[in-house]
């Protein structure tokens, strides 16, 4: 009886498994509507977020490193929201995601406010395939809600230690293809070689992904759970406030909507980084945040669904 008993705990911390050597079987694809983004199934488990301090890149709002367990799977977007799905949106709805513009790139580092951008027309050519960007938390939300009335199923953002945990998909380096990005220019669309031709000021990786903006969804080699562009391409909004550090974060995969400094909930965070700027903001614990109406051409967002 002892030995079923040590059997079955085993059996039960077997459950939480996924770690740095963790193999994992990509679970088949499924859409709830014919415009709908296509989901992946992620497992239940447990993973270590945040940074070391040993992380060249490390900074004091990745820390401290804490283990979260998720108990249950859920669901994420295997691709980032694209242009084509949030004009279905638009078309539907009437939604307004333009009035107030976009702010735009203007030079190395400089984003200023433009009126003309949006959505649409965010400064530079995309296709029904791109990343949907300059948008807000606010145009991440409205999205989600929608979705989730349309189809009866329980959509929403994913919580940022969902978003960390299916990022690294087992791995516990900087990025989830490893500790050097001059070595991720087939996995990510981040500040590259083709991007410096155009800025040559930027500090970027000293490979070339192809696109010195954004690229096609899909376009770069998906991680262990089957998820494309989770480094690099568009920004992706989450559900969670913008806190300074993890003192006091969830560690059951919640989102964390709760103020511990007044005003922490009028921010809100975005993850995984861009095609633009510095190689450091696709890391897997990269994390900033802004107002919840503040639309930048390089930010979008990824859906997740509950099981």
């Amino acid at each position: 009886m002892k030995k079923i008993s040590i059997m079955l705990a085993a059996l039960a911390l077997l459950a939480f498994a996924p770690h740095a050597d963790a193999a994992f079987t990509v679970s088949k694809s499924f859409k709830d509507c014919s415009g709908c983004p296509e989901m992946l199934v992620i497992p239940a488990g447990k993973f270590t977020m945040g940074s070391p301090k040993t992380d060249k890149d490390h900074k004091p709002a990745e820390e401290p490193m804490h283990e979260v367990i998720f108990a249950k799977s859920f669901a994420l977007g295997k691709f980032e929201v694209t242009v084509g799905q949030f004009r279905k949106f638009v078309e539907e709805t009437k939604y307004d995601a333009k009035t107030g513009g976009c702010d735009g790139l203007r030079g190395f580092a400089d984003y200023k406010p433009n009126p003309n951008d949006n959505w649409t027309s965010p400064g530079w050519p995309q296709g029904a395939d791109h990343p949907v960007v300059c948008m807000s938390f606010n145009d991440a939300m409205a999205y989600v809600n929608w979705l989730a009335k349309k189809t009866g199923k329980p959509y929403r953002l994913a919580s940022e230690s969902e978003w960390e945990y299916a990022y690294r998909a087992g791995t516990q380096t900087a990025y989830w293809f490893g500790d050097d990005v001059n070595t991720g220019c087939a996995s990510e669309n981040g500040a590259d070689l083709d991007a410096k031709k155009i800025f040559p000021d930027w500090v970027t990786s000293q490979c070339h992904d192809g696109y010195p903006m954004s690229a096609p969804v899909g376009h770069y080699k998906p991680n262990a759970f089957g998820l494309y562009d989770m480094a690099g391409n568009a920004w992706e909004l989450v559900a969670d406030c913008r806190h300074e550090n993890y003192v006091g974060a969830p560690a059951d995969g919640s989102p964390w909507v709760t103020e511990v400094k007044q005003g922490d909930c009028k921010n809100h965070v975005r993850r995984g980084g861009s095609w633009d700027h510095f190689t450091w903001i696709t890391r897997a614990a990269t994390r900033l945040g802004d107002a919840v109406d503040y639309r930048k051409a390089n930010t979008g967002f990824r859906v997740a669904r509950d099981n």
